[in-house]
């Protein structure tokens, strides 16, 4: 055997499992990009080895391990889902992945999820999420049907003004502008009520008054919280386009004058805050851990038994 045969069989045994060949590795960076399309494809459980291993090339990347840590706790999450007995964990759980798979554009597994919680709250903050989904796929009738199916007493700001964003994307934009003057809107506007009606007002073409909503939600939104607002702004076709205007790009450098999130809101328990961007994310959620395992935060499946 050749000193460049053994060269060769050496890299090749060196790099296994980094996504390398007996021609040459790739880079940390290359890894990673593999794994981000894994997981826009919709492979969590393969993207999320592909990014360990762009952890391990590159550990000192701060990117690739919040990238990492984040999809790890999205699958375990998952997971976890199909056997949590708690129903207002349970409900948290789905409400997380939710968002999750909204940012991702993963709309078929948030469809599975909205379907799952609709089936067991029947109320509207459940109905909202699943119309929001069924409009990211472009179901804009079936998202208007489902909301106008939540009984009048059930019926909130959250939902009625999805509806008015459904019937505008369905092109029933008479009925959406009708529907909107009707929306009794509160005195005091939370920063999630705010944007709510942001978008509202844009779907209908009203671009003063979104302006305006879009501007006291990002100022009131607590200083931690004001990111997710933006880029919840920038993935609504209706607020993106918006932005994109010359007269409204400032509204992105809006800055929050409420420093810290109070204990608890209570704007924050109903219904409405379905849409807004201060939702519990899976960062949020802390995964259960398997009794029977120690320090591995149920990772192992029930591997590392306690002796």
């Amino acid at each position: 055997m050749t000193k460049r045969t053994l060269l060769v069989l050496a890299i090749g045994i060196a790099c296994h499992g980094l996504g390398c060949s007996e021609a040459r590795c790739e880079s940390a960076a290359e890894i990673f990009a593999r794994g981000q399309s894994q997981v826009a494809a919709g492979n969590l459980d393969d993207g999320l080895k592909t990014l360990a291993a762009a952890v391990a090339a590159d550990p000192i990347n701060e990117e690739y391990t919040a990238r990492f840590e984040r999809l790890r706790k999205a699958v375990a999450l998952r997971k976890q889902l199909d056997t949590e007995e708690d129903a207002a964990q349970w409900t948290q759980i789905a409400r997380a992945l939710h968002l999750f798979y909204h940012r991702e554009k993963l709309y078929e597994a948030a469809l599975e999820i909205d379907r799952q919680l609709h089936k067991r709250l029947q109320a509207a903050v459940s109905a909202t999420l699943l119309a929001q989904t069924l409009m990211a796929m472009d179901r804009n009738a079936e998202a208007a049907e489902t909301l106008q199916e939540i009984p009048e007493d059930q019926r909130e700001l959250g939902s009625q003004s999805s509806l008015v964003i459904a019937l505008a994307r369905a092109g029933k934009m008479k009925k959406a502008a009708k529907l909107a003057k009707e929306i009794p809107v509160p005195e005091h506007l939370c920063p999630g009520k705010a944007y709510m009606l942001a978008r509202m007002n844009a779907a209908i073409g009203d671009e003063p008054a979104a302006a305006s909503l879009l501007k006291q939600a990002f100022s009131v939104a607590p200083a931690p919280k004001l990111p997710a607002f933006k880029a919840a702004a920038l993935r609504c076709p209706e607020l993106a386009a918006l932005l994109e205007k010359d007269e409204y790009k400032e509204l992105l450098d809006t800055q929050s004058l409420v420093i810290a999130a109070p204990d608890h809101d209570h704007d924050h328990v109903g219904g409405h805050c379905a849409t807004c961007p201060s939702q519990a994310r899976v960062d949020d959620i802390a995964v259960k851990s398997d009794k029977d395992c120690e320090g591995c935060d149920g990772e192992c499946d029930g591997e590392c038994k306690k002796e």
